[in-house]
């Protein structure tokens, strides 16, 4: 079987599809486009945008429900409504705190504003998954007893927005002040799969 993520050079919107694939220990493709060659080859996507999965002879778009098609396939989702809802309600949390990002770094290239906004907004959210993850029972996952897309999403929102090498300085602080339980699910999550602990060791540093 022969997978390809389509995406530009950043972690991005891709990254929990990366997550997703490398905790299943599934081998893919990766082709990336720079920004100044993209008006160039979108057309042959639909919607015109990125990421895209090539899979099951299929060409994927919209990175929430890319997630949601490998959970499905991969045995990462629920068919109780109530545990899909608290294992999907997350995948939001995680868009809102994105496109709030992509704002204000990206965009007004107001990064200590930012900043100044996770300490002061969404430090109250940042709560709420802790309380989520600790109304589970503290079992490494945040639904159930093994993973789901809540935690994919979870991992990547804590771990690259908070503990990533580059920004833990100054973000890990603000996680220690307000939902310290959320740094041991990392460390708990990450232990779970083997592929995703390499996956972590060798993937290049992206700046986004």
């Amino acid at each position: 079987m022969s997978i390809v993520l389509h995406y530009f050079p950043l972690y991005g919107r891709a990254e929990p599809i990366r997550v997703i694939l490398n905790y299943a220990g599934i081998r893919y493709e990766e082709i990336t486009y720079e920004f100044e060659e993209w008006s160039q080859n979108k057309s042959q996507f639909e919607f015109e945008e990125l990421p895209c999965l090539e899979i099951d002879g299929l060409k994927l778009v919209q990175s929430t429900s890319i997630e949601r098609y490998l959970c499905q396939k991969w045995g990462y989702s629920y068919r109780d409504p109530y545990l899909e809802y608290l294992s999907s309600s997350l995948m939001d949390v995680r868009i809102d705190f994105t496109n709030t990002k992509i704002d204000m770094v990206w965009h007004q290239k107001n990064r200590q504003g930012w900043i100044d906004w996770v300490r002061s907004e969404f430090s109250s959210t940042l709560k709420a998954i802790e309380k989520r993850y600790i109304n589970n029972g503290e079992t490494g996952f945040f639904v159930g007893f093994s993973a789901s897309i809540a935690d994919f999403e979870m991992f990547v929102l804590i771990h690259d927005q908070f503990l990533r090498e580059s920004v833990k300085a100054e973000m890990e602080p603000i996680l220690i002040e307000f939902a310290p339980k959320l740094i041991k699910f990392v460390e708990s999550f990450r232990r779970t799969s083997e592929h995703l602990q390499k996956y972590l060791q060798e993937r290049p540093v992206r700046m986004f």
